[in-house]
């Protein structure tokens, strides 16, 4: 394979294509060094998989330091090997997409060179090799750690330009008929131009496909992989980045495109409960990765990992629980773990998995989804998997809010009416996002909720025990009302001479009424 714009090169057993326009410092420097046999054995991967590892490297130029980014392919096995002898190498069709999409017009960062080791006619392992953009990150983790702490009207402001912009790259990718199957924020890069002028690249060519042009669906799919983000982005910033995908000023129009979207990405959501997906658009801005001596998982930066471990190490000590053949299946212990500069108050839980028992990554996995389903609740900070023996634990680390009290508590009269309703009402809506997943197992309680009240704000309502929580394929009208019955009368218990129909509200009909 060739393109115009690359010319080939051997180095030590390995056939480059190396960008004409590339900086000398990248053939008497990089490609050898990525060339030697043993760089990959000295180095360390920045992110590790079974066939695909990212690696870092840095070059000495006229202005300084080059950084570029190696993404590593292996052919592991004799089929897999072999298949390479018909089939381009990933490397090979990842720079092809890159080229047809840079001839379309649309900002990206080209590779400056691939590369394949060859043996005997098969590929063993293929290079792209990646530039990095100055002061850039990816849009997931500019709305993820950024977007809100975001404060200042100018900074406001130009989040705004940002999303309407986003939303006018993407209908641009869109209608030039890349398809892109991973079509996720961290794909797209943020950088500024000589101006300081916000710029967005597309990234990642791995999973692109250049068609002539793309159907309804399929764009809608994108954009429902896209919209797999919790309630950090808010409503009225998805509906900028819709109208600017749309290019118009329909709002009827735009609205039913919003729902249609919406309807894709709880389907998506769903398939991803079904293959127990544990990575997301979290773990990879707001998480470091473990997996050494037998423990694996995800912990929230700013924590430190000796902490962590050892509380794992301690449990059962910290706990005040001794080890014994009849092992809980659950268990948790509230304390206080240093994050950042703060104390963050944890309810660490240790699953043991048992043959038909949860794990804790079960229930992680659902936390994250219902979360990006726009479900207000607390992400665990901590998802740790150990092996033990014949048995695997599991532990989570879950946030504990300030001011936060069980539903039940908060209802206990006198309550001022105003915010009694406020609450219900997000209870109302709460109820219904829920009822696309699923429903709680056996009666539903006051305390699968808890309600946060910061000083005179308004409160906050967030699902609580997920763990009862159940997903389902379908959730049927006689679930859906006998569920708001209970909680009917849960609160007729506290507020009996009022007569408040939950189901009325649920389903968008007045209901409230008080009786002498």
């Amino acid at each position: 394979m060739s393109c115009k714009r690359y010319t080939p090169l051997s180095c030590e057993g390995v056939r480059w294509l190396v960008r004409k326009d590339v900086h000398p410092s990248v053939k008497e420097q990089l490609l050898p060094a990525l060339s030697s046999s043993s760089f990959f054995k000295k180095s360390r991967a920045i992110k590790e998989g079974a066939r695909k590892s990212l690696w870092e490297f840095s070059v000495s130029g006229d202005g300084g330091d080059e950084g570029y980014l190696i993404k590593r392919y292996q052919s592991k096995g004799v089929i897999s090997r072999l298949k390479t002898i018909f089939i381009s190498s990933k490397a090979a069709r990842e720079l092809k997409a890159a080229s047809a999409i840079e001839l379309q017009g649309i900002p990206t960062t080209p590779p400056v060179a691939m590369g394949e080791r060859r043996r005997w006619g098969c590929i063993g392992e293929s290079l792209v090799v990646l530039k990095k953009l100055k002061e850039c990150r990816d849009l997931n983790k500019y709305f993820l750690k950024e977007y809100p702490a975001l404060t200042l009207h100018q900074d406001l402001l130009e989040k705004r330009m940002i999303i309407e912009e986003f939303g006018r790259f993407a209908r641009k990718v869109h209608q030039a008929g890349i398809l892109q199957t991973d079509f996720s924020l961290n794909n797209f890069l943020l950088t500024r131009d000589a101006r300081g002028k916000p710029q967005l690249y597309l990234s990642d060519f791995e999973k692109v496909k250049i068609k002539h042009s793309l159907s309804f669906d399929q764009g809608v799919k994108c954009l429902a992989k896209l919209n797999r983000v919790g309630r950090e982005i808010s409503a009225p910033d998805r509906w900028r980045f819709l109208k600017s995908y749309q290019g118009g000023d329909d709002r009827k129009g735009i609205k039913s495109f919003a729902r249609t979207v919406y309807e894709r990405t709880l389907s998506l959501l769903k398939q991803d409960m079904a293959r127990g997906r544990i990575t997301n658009v979290y773990t990879d801005a707001l998480y470091e990765r473990y997996e050494e001596q037998g423990i694996k998982g995800y912990y929230r930066e700013e924590y430190k990992l000796e902490d962590i471990l050892d509380i794992i190490h301690r449990f059962d000590l910290l706990a005040k629980s001794l080890p014994s053949a009849d092992v809980k299946h659950r268990e948790e212990l509230q304390l206080e773990l240093a994050h950042g500069s703060k104390m963050q108050p944890l309810t660490v839980m240790r699953y043991i998995n048992h043959p038909g028992s949860s794990s804790a990554s079960a229930l992680w996995t659902k936390m994250c989804i219902l979360f990006m389903a726009g479900i207000p609740l607390d992400l665990p900070h901590v998802v740790m998997e150990v092996e033990v023996k014949d048995n695997r634990e599991g532990y989570l680390f879950i946030p504990k809010r300030e001011h936060e009290v069980s539903l039940g508590a908060f209802l206990r009269p006198p309550l001022a009416k105003e915010e009694l309703l406020l609450v219900l009402d997000l209870l109302s809506k709460l109820m219904k996002k829920l009822h696309h997943f699923g429903t709680f197992l056996d009666r539903i309680s006051e305390s699968d909720f808890v309600v946060v009240k910061r000083g005179i704000g308004t409160p906050s309502l967030y699902l609580k025990n997920v763990e009862r929580f159940t997903v389902k394929k379908e959730v049927l009208l006689s679930e859906k009302k006998r569920e708001l019955s209970l909680l009917n009368a849960l609160i007729k218990k506290h507020y009996p001479t009022m007569t408040f129909d939950l189901a009325q509200r649920y389903f968008k009909e007045t209901g409230y009424r008080e009786q002498g």
